[in-house]
């Protein structure tokens, strides 16, 4: 079966990767299917494979959903660091119901703080397939880079110098 490029990544990059496509091949029935895989050039990074796989619309099914992190931007001028250690999770559920991603707002969080793959709302007829301890994302503190703790230091001694001056 071949696709035209354009059109399958504009498909993927709007309704996601998980979504069900419609597969009309001649002198047969239209069938439902959903993304295997993706390979990419290892230079160029297009796609240049694609591989579907028929699917059951009654079936539970596992797929691996991508993690959005949200509220990032309130910790970092808090001077905190979100790491994000996981970028998806698997969940079960009907082909229909699975989510193009979930969504993780760490806004909320405090140093050393954490939000577990068990912790993600996620949406009705969808269950977590996976350990449900498993560390997504952790906050802690921004270590200094060398140029803005000798700035600082720069800082501090020309106000101990301006002291001195009095």
């Amino acid at each position: 079966v071949k696709i035209k490029l354009s059109d399958f990544r504009i498909a993927v990059q709007k309704y996601g990767r998980n979504a069900i496509f419609a597969v009309n091949l001649p002198g047969r029935e239209q069938f439902p299917v959903v993304v295997k895989e993706i390979q990419h050039d290892v230079i160029t990074g297009e796609m240049t494979h694609v591989d579907l796989q028929k699917i059951s619309l009654t079936e539970v099914r596992k797929a691996d959903v991508p993690v959005v992190i949200h509220g990032r931007e309130a910790l970092e001028a808090s001077k905190l660091l979100v790491i994000q250690q996981v970028n998806e999770i698997t969940v079960k559920c009907l082909p229909q119901d699975t989510p193009q991603f979930v969504t993780v707002d760490v806004s909320g969080l405090a140093h050393g703080e954490s939000i577990t793959a068990g912790q993600i709302t996620l949406p009705e007829g969808v269950v977590l397939d996976g350990d449900p301890g498993q560390v997504v994302v952790v906050v802690t503190e921004a270590k200094e880079t060398g140029e803005e703790a000798a700035g600082e230091a720069t800082g501090e001694e020309a106000e101990a110098g301006e002291e001195g001056k009095e």
